[in-house]
C-alpha cells in the first residue's frame, strides 16, 4: 500500500500538492521581502510537527522563481562540535546558494574559505551584500535550536541588523533572516538577555481553518465514499493541527485497507476509531506530555485550567502561557464583554484540540503525587504578604518543590554617592564628596569641559548622530573624571570588595555644578571592566537630589496601583506614535490589570484643565507621551499639552509642581525630549522633585518612538514585579539596547531623578 497522507518529514510542494494546505504565513512574510526596508527579521515560531519546515520550502521554492537571492539552511545539517566550524560551514552554504546572483562570484571563494569566527563571518557577510545584485537577500534558517549552544552566531546575526544604520556598512540592510523553531526560538527571542531579542518580529504558525481539513479528508473519497459531516468531525476533534490532522486520516486509510471488504462508507465513527488509536501509541502526544514535565510551573496552570475549571487570561508576557503557547499546548481563544456599557475583547487560554485536551487529562490522572508545581510565594516582593497557600494548592495534590532562589540579588544594594560642587577657583576642578557604604571623604574631580573631543560627541549627541566609538570614549573621558581623586576609587574598590557577587551598588550621584548638569552621565564607562554600569540593575545610574530634603516615604496604598497615561498631540508639531506606545505599555500590564494588581486610565489629547481634574484622583503613576521643551531665555523646561482647539500649550516647569505637589502621584514618566536638560532647580525633572515626588524618569535627548515603546513596556514589567524604580530603568536600558545596538545612544536616553534611598515607591497595605 502506497498512503496518501505523510506523518514524517516535510511536504513536497510539487509531489505531495493534493495534501498540501496553503498557509496565511506565507503571505506575510513575502510581504516582509518585498517591503522597501528591513524593519525586523522574522521569527517563525510553531510547535513540533505543524509544518515549519514546509512552509520554509515553499517560500524558498516562491523566492527562486521570483528571481529572489535565497538561501536555506539546515541548522542541523552543519552541527559540529567546532564554534569555527559553524561559522565556516554557513559561510560556505550561503555562497553557494546564492553564486547565481553575485557579481563576480569567483572572488568571494576565498573570504568565504577563510571563515573561522564571527569577525570573518561579518567580513564575508558584508562583502556577499555589496556583490550580489539583488535588493534583498533572504537567509532561510531552520533548526535553529541545533545552533543553541553557540549563542555567539545569533549575536553576530543581531549585530548584522545594528550595524546596518552605518554608511560603511549600509550593505547589511539587504539582509533578511527568517529563523524557524520551537522552544528554542522562543528564548532566543523573548529573554532579557537573549541575542535575537527585540530585532525579530514573531509569526506565529496557525492550524488550518475548516477549508484546509476538507482539502485533506477530500482524498479519503479515492479508498470510500465519505459522509458529508466527516471534515467537521475531524476538525473538532484536531482543530486544524496539521500533524494531528494528516494522522487521523493516515489512520482512516489505514482502516479502509484493512476492512475492505465490510467498510462501505467513512463515517464520524471511523474519526472515533483513528483518535482511540492515537492514545494507544503516538509520538506527537508523547512529545507534548513530555514538554509539560519539563516545565511543571506550566503544567500546573494547564492542570489549574482543566482539573479546576479556571479561568486564564491569555498573555504571552506570563512565560508559563507562552510555554504551553509554543509547545503547542494552548490557542488563545477571544471573547467579547460587556463593561459598563462598552464592549471589549477579552482573550483567555484554551486547550489547543479535543485531542490533547483528552491526553491531557490521562497526564495528570496518572501524575504521581507532588509531581506538579504551583507557583512560588518567593517570587512575591518582599513588600508583598505571600498569598494564602490554598489559592495554589491543587484538590487532590500537594507542592514540595520550590525554584531555586537568583545567585545575585541585583536589588540588595549598597549606596555609593557622589555629590559633585560648582567649580573651585582652578580651571576644570571640581569639588567631590563621597558617601559610601564604607564611609566617607573628599577630594578634587578634574573634567575639562571645554574639551574639542568632550564637546563635539555631545554635540553629535544632540543631532542623534554619533559616530561608533562614541559613546565608549564620552564614558571613559566622564569615568576617568569621576575617579581622578585617588580617595574616590579607593572608596569605589571598597564598596565593590564589601558587595562581592551577592550585592548591587548604586550609583547616586547628587550634581550642583552647573557646568556638568547637562552632561551624559548615564553613559559612564568603567575601562577596567569594559562594561557601562548603567545597563545592568547590579550598578543602576540615578540622579539622587535634594538629599537634604526630607525623604518621601513609600505610599501605603491598597491595590490596585493606578496608572494615568498622558498624551498630547498639538497641531504644528512633529507627529509621534501615540497609539504604539500606549498600546504597548497596556499589553505589558494586560495581566497585572486582570488579577487586579494595576489599574490604566488614558488621557488624551491633554490640556490643562483635564489634567489637573484627573490629578486630583487617586493616581500614582503619571506616564507622559508627547513633546517637551526648554525655554533658553526664561531657563526653564516645559510640556506642550493642548488648548481646546488643539494648538500647543506649553506648561513650564514650575506650573507643573504647583499641579502635582499635593497629589497621590509618586512616579512620573516623561517620554518627551529635553525634559531632563537645565539646571536642576529649572528643569521639570528638578522641579517635580521639589514638589514632593519620589521619581521622576525624564529624557535629556531625543528618543525614537520604536526605543521608548520598548524601554516603557520593560519598564513597567519589571517595576510591577516588585523591583525598585531604579533596577527597572536598568531593565529597560537593556531592553532598548538589545533592540537597537550597545553603539546606538537610545539606552541612556532616560534620566532617572530619584529622592528615596532604596528605590521603593511604593508598599501595599494588605
Amino acid at each position: 500500500m502506497n498512503p496518501m497522507f505523510k506523518t514524517t518529514g516535510p511536504l513536497d510542494f510539487d509531489q505531495d500538492q493534493s495534501i498540501y494546505v496553503e498557509r496565511p504565513e506565507l503571505q506575510d512574510i513575502l510581504r516582509e521581502v518585498h517591503r522597501p526596508y528591513v524593519q525586523n527579521y522574522v521569527a517563525l515560531l510553531g510547535s513540533r510537527q505543524t509544518g515549519k519546515t514546509t512552509l520554509l520550502y515553499r517560500l524558498y521554492r516562491e523566492l527562486k522563481r521570483e528571481g529572489e537571492p535565497v538561501a536555506f539552511l539546515d541548522l542541523s545539517a552543519y552541527r559540529v562540535n567546532s564554534v569555527a566550524q559553524n561559522y565556516a560551514h554557513a559561510a560556505l552554504k550561503i555562497r553557494e546558494e546564492l553564486l547565481e546572483t553575485l557579481i563576480t562570484p569567483g572572488k568571494l571563494r576565498a573570504v568565504a574559505s577563510a571563515v573561522d569566527g564571527p569577525v570573518r563571518f561579518r567580513e564575508f557577510m558584508l562583502d556577499l551584500a555589496r556583490h550580489c545584485r539583488g535588493t534583498r537577500i533572504v537567509i532561510l534558517l531552520d533548526e535553529v535550536g541545533s545552533f543553541i549552544s553557540n549563542m555567539g552566531f545569533f549575536e553576530t546575526l543581531r549585530s548584522i541588523s545594528s550595524s546596518s544604520v552605518h554608511d560603511s556598512e549600509h550593505a547589511f540592510k539587504k539582509y533578511l533572516f527568517v529563523f524557524s523553531g520551537a522552544v528554542d526560538l522562543h528564548e532566543l527571542t523573548t529573554g532579557h538577555t537573549s541575542p535575537l531579542a527585540n530585532v525579530c518580529r514573531p509569526l506565529y504558525l496557525t492550524d488550518f481553518c475548516l477549508a484546509g481539513t476538507e482539502r485533506l479528508v477530500r482524498n479519503l473519497e479515492r479508498v470510500r465514499p465519505v459522509d458529508p459531516g466527516v471534515p467537521q468531525y475531524v476538525q473538532h476533534h484536531a482543530g486544524g493541527h496539521p500533524y494531528l490532522t494528516q494522522r487521523i486520516c493516515a489512520l482512516i486509510e489505514a482502516i479502509c485497507h484493512r476492512e475492505r471488504s465490510s467498510l462501505k462508507r467513512i463515517t464520524t465513527g471511523e474519526v472515533d476509531r483513528a483518535s482511540d488509536r492515537m492514545y494507544e501509541g503516538d509520538e506527537n502526544l508523547r512529545y507534548v506530555t513530555l514538554q509539560l514535565r519539563k516545565y511543571p510551573q506550566a503544567a500546573y496552570l494547564l492542570r489549574q485550567m482543566m482539573i479546576d475549571n479556571q479561568s486564564v487570561p491569555f498573555s504571552i508576557i506570563d512565560p508559563r502561557v507562552a510555554r504551553l503557547f509554543v509547545i503547542g499546548a494552548l490557542r488563545r481563544d477571544r471573547s467579547v464583554e460587556a463593561v459598563d456599557g462598552v464592549e471589549r475583547e477579552r482573550s483567555w487560554c484554551a486547550v489547543r484540540n479535543r485531542i490533547y485536551e483528552r491526553a491531557f487529562r490521562q497526564y495528570f490522572e496518572a501524575m504521581p503525587v507532588g509531581a506538579v508545581v504551583p507557583l512560588s510565594s518567593s517570587s512575591v516582593p518582599a513588600d508583598e504578604p505571600a498569598p494564602d497557600a490554598s489559592a495554589y494548592r491543587s484538590p487532590a495534590r500537594a507542592m514540595n518543590v520550590l525554584p531555586l532562589p537568583p545567585a545575585v540579588d541585583p536589588r540588595n544594594y549598597l549606596d555609593f554617592g557622589l555629590h559633585i560642587s560648582p567649580r573651585s577657583g582652578r580651571r576644570g576642578s571640581f569639588p567631590i564628596a563621597v558617601d559610601s557604604c564604607k564611609g566617607t571623604g573628599s577630594g578634587q574631580m578634574a573634567l575639562d569641559i571645554g574639551s574639542p573631543a568632550l564637546r563635539a560627541i555631545v554635540k553629535r549627541m544632540e543631532k542623534g548622530q554619533v559616530h561608533y566609538d562614541d559613546l565608549h570614549t564620552l564614558g571613559t573621558i566622564l569615568w576617568q573624571a569621576l575617579f581622578s581623586s585617588p580617595e574616590t576609587e579607593q572608596w569605589y574598590q571598597a564598596c565593590q570588595a564589601e558587595a562581592g557577587n551577592h550585592r548591587g551598588i548604586r550609583f547616586k550621584l547628587n550634581i550642583e555644578a552647573p557646568d556638568l548638569m547637562d552632561l551624559p552621565w548615564e553613559y559612564l564607562y568603567d575601562p577596567e571592566s569594559q562594561t557601562f554600569p548603567a545597563l545592568s540593575p547590579r550598578t543602576p545610574i540615578t540622579r539622587y537630589t535634594d538629599p537634604r530634603q526630607q525623604e518621601p516615604p513609600p505610599l501605603a496604598f491598597d491595590s490596585p496601583l493606578r496608572i494615568l497615561l498622558v498624551s498630547a498631540e498639538p497641531a504644528d508639531q512633529d507627529p509621534i506614535d501615540v497609539e504604539a506606545e500606549l498600546a504597548q505599555i497596556i499589553q505589558a500590564m494586560d495581566y497585572l490589570q486582570h488579577v487586579g494588581k494595576v489599574e490604566i486610565e488614558v488621557l488624551d489629547h491633554a490640556t490643562v484643565r483635564s489634567l489637573q481634574a484627573m490629578s486630583r484622583r487617586p493616581f500614582h503613576v503619571l506616564h507622559y507621551i508627547g513633546h517637551g521643551a526648554y525655554d533658553d531665555r526664561a531657563r526653564t523646561g516645559m510640556l506642550v499639552l493642548e488648548d481646546e482647539e488643539g494648538e500647543p500649550h506649553p506648561v513650564s516647569a514650575t506650573q507643573l509642581h504647583y499641579m502635582l505637589r499635593d497629589t497621590t502621584i509618586r512616579l512620573t514618566v516623561l517620554n518627551a525630549c529635553m525634559t531632563a536638560h537645565g539646571a536642576t532647580g529649572r528643569s521639570i525633572a528638578g522641579q517635580l522633585m521639589r514638589a514632593g515626588l519620589s521619581a521622576t524618569l525624564a529624557m535629556q535627548f531625543a528618543i525614537s518612538e520604536h526605543s521608548a515603546t520598548i524601554f516603557a513596556g520593560e519598564f513597567y514589567r519589571t517595576l510591577a514585579d516588585g523591583w525598585p524604580v531604579d533596577a527597572a530603568v536598568a531593565e529597560g536600558r537593556k531592553a532598548v539596547m538589545f533592540a537597537t545596538d550597545l553603539n546606538v545612544m537610545d539606552w541612556g536616553i532616560p534620566v532617572l531623578f530619584m529622592r528615596t534611598r532604596d528605590g521603593v515607591l511604593f508598599r501595599r497595605q494588605t
